[in-house]
């Protein structure tokens, strides 16, 4: 049985009505329906700290419900955690130490994926009502990968093993089991990857043809398997399902820019443009079919942008920076993403009456240094989920209830050396005045530690000191609590060196392409932490590095090759088997992280800055 725990963050009767709100706001359905540009234009947003650490992946549904993973600190892998907007829940695993979710239906069914007691990776479906079920996989098969679901808790993914040499797409229902959904092709060799459904059960994929190009399929009880791929593409590959049965996704010709297509039935598929940049690649879609993604330049910079056939396609342009990103759309025609300013990256939303707006200048009561760097997932209530210096938040539309206390980032020096101390830092917001507690985690082993807390109107500071015995990269943890038990925590990393003959370096840089989940590549900000001790130290070197959903650790971390070049291997997103190299020449900062595939042992990229490596607009490498 699957381990679970539950704590609460939020005072129940109070969020309940807010919830009850904003589900008054929403419209319930996926029709078009542009919104009140008076209420969206003067929208402001409460922010809930939805907990500390790196996001693996977020998902949120029609009544602002959020299923999310994090990596809490540098030991422990990602757990699949739910918010029903009055507490948060750890939904446990199938048997393994990762737990990490994919969709999220509008009645709270949770889907993704979780290593069983065998460490085979496996789909699995939550609910609170039954608990996690293992979703098993094709006969002949162990494993089931990357789980698509329905509104209806109808599930496709794709599932691996024995019985085939490559992947087989899959579709399971409570009353139906798993079902193999067949390939373009017949025998072991034959593939298919399931990536979409709607509610319909429409389903979209993509699957090997004969010719050995990859096309699009989509899939239903009556038809089956059918290649959708008009366009003759060498690869193309399904994002998302709308409601009346489109299909979008992305695509590449003969040249190797991609592109971004949508199909329907009567017209078959078509490109949607690219407004004379190089390509376009697309992250999302709606259920009444609005496209979020980028436009992308192989000589400039790439721009976020969003496309509905009313409008066509629109560039969104970003806040006076280089690069900008669309993460998703609502059906009430709002987008979120990121944009780049003159020396940061800022969250956003969007729509077509009142062009973007930074979410940073729209926050109540917001706690002192809170930065939002990008929303990435809306819901139909206009509920946010957004990436922070202070973590994933959720930002929730103002509605007059009271809240946690909102955390601002954990303020510190980036790095320090082992045996001096460590002074640490805390701005908090709240709705009343009473007394707040602070707790502090310092993730070396040393336990918790009280801090002092000065009270303000609205909120307060706490602060804490503490001195670090042995270098290593350390997870700062606040928490804080008031009166009435409501609890948030917030956390930020530290490098702790011991001196002399030590390289180490901590902060951000904004990047051209960052992992979002699915496998798509969007702008935004990427940050890292490293220590690469002297040649004759017995520790190890150390490697943490963030950009979108990618979270990569290394604890093995070596001298390679050329002054300012390291190596080593480490875990991506709680999964060991990946290899790295890092540049850091010139206070610039490179990265190349890669794995080969267990079934063709090629090598496969998983993200690649190396080149000249990335600019830094926070944070510094130093050699001591």
């Amino acid at each position: 049985m699957a381990n679970r725990s539950q704590w609460t963050l939020a005072s129940r009767a109070g969020t309940r009505a807010c919830l009850g709100m904003l589900a008054a706001l929403a419209l319930g359905n996926s029709a078009w329906a542009a919104p009140d540009p008076a209420a969206a234009s003067g929208t402001t947003y409460r922010v809930i700290n939805l907990g500390p650490g790196d996001p693996v992946g977020a998902y949120i549904n029609a009544s602002g419900q959020v299923a999310f993973s994090i990596t809490a600190d540098r030991d422990s892998p990602p757990r699949t955690i739910f918010y029903d907007g009055t507490g948060f829940q750890d939904i446990g695993t199938l048997g393994g130490d990762f737990a990490r979710p994919t969709a999220l239906s509008n009645s709270g069914v949770v889907a993704g994926q979780s290593y069983n007691g065998a460490h085979l990776v496996r789909s699995f479906v939550w609910s609170r009502a039954r608990g996690m079920l293992d979703l098993g996989a094709i006969p002949g098969n162990n494993e089931t990968w990357e789980p698509a679901m329905n509104n209806k808790g109808v599930v496709a993914g794709y599932s691996t093993g024995p019985a085939f040499q490559y992947a087989h797409a899959y579709r399971w229902s409570y009353s139906t089991g798993i079902e193999d959904l067949g390939a373009f092709t017949s025998g072991p060799d034959s593939v298919s990857q399931a990536t979409a459904i709607n509610d319909a059960g429409v389903i979209a994929g993509t699957s090997m043809t004969p010719a050995f190009d990859y096309h699009a399929f989509a899939w239903t009880r009556a038809t089956g398997l059918v290649d959708i791929d008009t366009l003759g593409t060498r690869y193309s590959a399904p994002v998302a399902v709308g409601a009346s049965g489109q299909v979008a996704g992305n695509y590449f010709p003969a040249s190797a820019n991609g592109r971004v297509f949508i199909w329907t039935r009567a017209e078959g598929m078509r490109d949607i443009g690219s407004l004379g940049f190089d390509g376009a690649w697309m992250n999302s879609m709606s259920a009444n079919g609005q496209i979020t993604g980028v436009l992308a330049s192989d000589t400039a910079y790439n721009k976020g942008m969003t496309w509905t056939r009313e409008s066509g396609l629109i560039n969104l342009g970003t806040f006076g920076g280089d690069v900008s990103s669309a993460v998703a759309a609502n059906t009430k025609g709002q987008v979120v993403g990121g944009a780049a300013t003159r020396d940061d990256f800022h969250a956003y939303v969007w729509t077509a009456r009142t062009g973007k707006i930074d979410l940073n200048k729209r926050l109540r009561k917001p706690p002192a240094g809170l930065v939002l760097s990008a929303g990435i997932a809306i819901s139909d209530n206009g509920s946010i989920v957004a990436t922070s210096n202070a973590g994933l938040v959720l930002l929730v539309p103002v509605c007059g209830c009271p809240g946690t206390p909102a955390l601002g980032p954990v303020n510190g020096p980036d790095m320090v050396q082992a045996g001096t101390i460590f002074d640490a830092t805390l701005a908090f917001s709240a709705d009343n005045t009473a007394s707040h507690h602070l707790t502090w985690s310092w993730g070396d082993g040393s336990g918790s530690q009280a801090g002092a807390v000065r009270a303000d109107p609205g909120g307060g500071n706490g602060t804490g000191q503490h001195v670090y015995t042995r270098p290593g990269i350390y997870t700062v943890t606040a928490q804080v609590s008031d009166v009435a038990g409501r609890t948030v925590a917030v956390s930020r990393k530290v490098v702790v060196h011991d001196g002399a003959g030590t390289t180490v370096g901590a902060g951000g840089f904004i990047a051209g392409q960052v992992p979002h989940k699915g496998g798509q590549l969007v702008p935004g900000k990427a940050n890292f932490q490293f220590l690469a001790p002297r040649a004759q130290s017995a520790l190890p070197g150390q490697l943490d590095f963030q950009a979108g959903t990618l979270n990569f650790r290394s604890r093995v971390l070596r001298p390679a090759g050329a002054a300012g070049q390291y190596a080593g291997n480490g875990q991506l997103n709680g999964k060991a088997g990946y290899q790295f190299l890092m540049q850091t020449v010139n206070g610039r900062f490179g990265l190349k992280i890669w794995h080969h595939d267990p079934a063709s042992k090629a090598q496969v990229i998983d993200y690649d800055n190396l080149g000249n490596g990335s600019t830094l607009v926070e944070g510094k490498i130093s050699a001591l």
